[in-house]
C-alpha cells in the first residue's frame, strides 16, 4: 500500500512539472526558426537569417555568353562568402541568398528587372554589366537602392553625383585602358602606335577621347578608331580597315570574345602579325580556341587562370571550386561576383542594413578587398564621386610563338 501511494505520488509531481515546463518548451520552439531579414517574425541571434541580394543577369540574349559564366561564378562566391560565416550585423549573421532577374541583353530588359526588383523588395543589387547601368542608375537612386555595377563605360547616367546610390565594383573601361596602355608601354616598347577597336554601343564618344588622352600621355599615338556592331557574324571588313591604318597594335576595348577572337582570326589571315593589346577580360584560352591555335599570337588580355602566381588565397579557392564543378582549364571573369564580395565586407564595417548607412559607409572608405588583391576606392576627380573601387588587373598573353604566360598583376588606381 505504501509503495502504490509513494508511486501515486511521484506521478503527481512529475505531471506537475511538465506542465509547468510547457510554456518555457512552446517559447524555445518557436524563437528557434530561421527567417529572412525583412520578416517581422523575430528569431533567436544564434540562428542566420538569409539576407537577400538582388542580381541583373543576362541568362539570354547576346550577352548571355558573358554572364551566364558570371552567374556561375555569383553562386560560388555567395556559397563561399555563407560558407566563412557570412555576413554579421550587431551579433546576428546573415547567409546570402541571390535573387536573379533576366534582363535579357536589352535595355528594355534592364529597367524591367531593375523594377522588378525593387518590387520584391531588394535593397542591394548587383549589376549590370557593359554599357547597361546607364539604364537603371537612376532607378536605384530614387528607391535608395544601393547597386554594384560590374562594368562602367563612361556614358552618362552610369556613375556620378546624379546616381549617388550606385558604386562600381570592378574596373571598367578607363580602368581596363589604364592597366593595358600601362602593361603595353612597359612590355612593348616598340608599339608606338595603335588603332583603336571598339563596340559600337553607344558610349565612343566618352571612351575614345578618354582613351586617346591617356594613351597619348603614355607616348602612344592613336592613329584612329573602328566600330565593331556587337551582332556581327563577319568580321574580315573590320579587320581590313585595322590593318590599313599600319599602326603598331591593335588596341581593342570592351566587346566580347567573339568579337575579339574573330578580330584576331581575320587579322592574322590578311598576315597582320602586330600585337592586339586588349583592355578586357576575354581570357587567353578562350580567345585563342575562337581565334584558331596558329592565329592566337601576339596579344594579351586583363585575365588569370587557377593557378597563377599572386592569386589572392580567397579567389584561388573559389577558382578550384569553379573548376571542380564545371570542369575545364577555365579562365575567370569575377567581375559581378567581385561585386558581392566587396559588398559583403561593406556591410559588416557598416553593421546596417540600411542602404543608406552602408552608403555613408563605403564612400569614408579608402580601400576594399577585392577577388584581385586590395582595392582603392576613388573616383571623385573622374567620375565626381568616391565611388570606384579600383583593383589590379591580371595580365596573360601568347607571344608571337603562341607560348601562354601570366604576366602579374597591373596596379590601377583613379582620382
Amino acid at each position: 500500500m505504501k509503495n502504490n501511494k509513494r508511486l501515486t505520488l511521484w506521478v503527481s509531481i512529475i505531471f506537475v512539472l511538465v506542465l509547468s515546463a510547457l510554456p518555457f518548451l512552446t517559447s524555445c520552439s518557436s524563437n528557434s526558426s530561421t527567417t529572412t531579414a525583412n520578416s517581422s517574425t523575430t528569431t533567436s541571434a544564434a540562428q542566420p537569417l538569409e539576407l537577400k541580394i538582388g542580381v541583373m543577369s543576362c541568362l539570354t540574349g547576346w550577352f548571355a555568353q558573358h554572364d551566364l559564366l558570371e552567374w556561375q561564378e555569383l553562386q560560388m562566391v555567395a556559397q563561399y562568402i555563407n560558407d566563412n560565416g557570412g555576413v554579421t550585423i550587431k551579433g546576428q549573421q546573415y547567409n546570402l541568398k541571390l535573387v536573379v532577374e533576366d534582363y535579357q541583353s536589352t535595355d528594355a530588359g534592364c529597367t524591367t528587372a531593375a523594377n522588378k526588383l525593387i518590387s520584391e523588395g531588394m535593397e542591394f543589387v548587383i549589376g549590370p554589366n557593359a554599357y547597361f547601368p546607364a539604364d537603371v542608375g537612376k532607378i536605384f537612386a530614387d528607391a535608395k537602392v544601393l547597386d554594384v555595377i560590374a562594368y562602367n563605360t563612361l556614358t552618362p547616367g552610369q556613375l556620378g553625383t546624379d546616381t549617388p546610390y550606385t558604386f562600381q565594383g570592378y574596373d571598367g573601361s578607363l580602368e581596363a585602358t589604364d592597366a593595358a596602355a600601362s602593361y603595353m608601354v612597359k612590355n612593348y616598347p616598340n608599339v608606338k602606335s595603335v588603332v583603336i577597336c571598339m563596340p559600337d554601343d553607344g558610349s565612343i564618344p566618352w571612351v575614345q577621347p578618354a582613351a586617346t588622352t591617356l594613351l597619348g600621355g603614355m607616348g602612344i599615338k592613336v592613329l584612329g578608331l573602328v566600330s565593331l556592331d556587337n551582332s556581327a557574324t563577319d568580321f574580315s571588313p573590320y579587320a581590313t580597315k585595322l590593318a590599313s591604318y599600319n599602326a603598331d597594335a591593335v588596341f581593342y576595348i570592351n566587346g566580347n570574345l567573339d568579337g575579339f577572337g574573330n578580330i584576331m582570326k581575320n587579322l592574322r589571315a590578311l598576315g597582320n602579325t602586330n600585337l592586339i593589346a586588349a583592355a578586357n577580360n576575354n581570357g587567353v584560352a578562350d580567345t585563342i580556341t575562337v581565334a584558331g591555335k596558329d592565329a592566337g599570337i601576339n596579344f594579351f588580355t586583363e585575365s588569370n587562370s587557377t593557378g597563377d602566381q599572386g592569386t589572392p588565397s580567397v579567389t584561388l579557392q573559389i577558382e578550384q571550386n569553379l573548376t571542380a564543378k564545371y570542369g575545364g582549364n577555365r579562365e575567370f571573369i569575377f567581375m559581378e561576383s567581385n561585386g558581392l564580395y566587396e559588398l559583403s565586407q561593406v556591410l559588416n564595417k557598416a553593421q546596417s542594413l540600411d542602404p543608406t548607412v552602408v552608403k555613408t559607409t563605403w564612400e569614408s572608405m579608402t580601400t576594399v578587398q577585392t577577388l584581385f588583391g586590395t582595392g582603392n576606392m576613388g573616383g571623385l576627380k573622374t567620375y565626381g564621386i568616391n565611388h570606384v573601387c579600383a583593383h589590379p588587373m591580371p595580365i596573360s598573353s601568347s607571344d608571337i610563338n603562341g607560348k601562354v604566360t601570366f604576366g602579374g598583376w597591373q596596379p590601377v588606381i583613379i582620382p
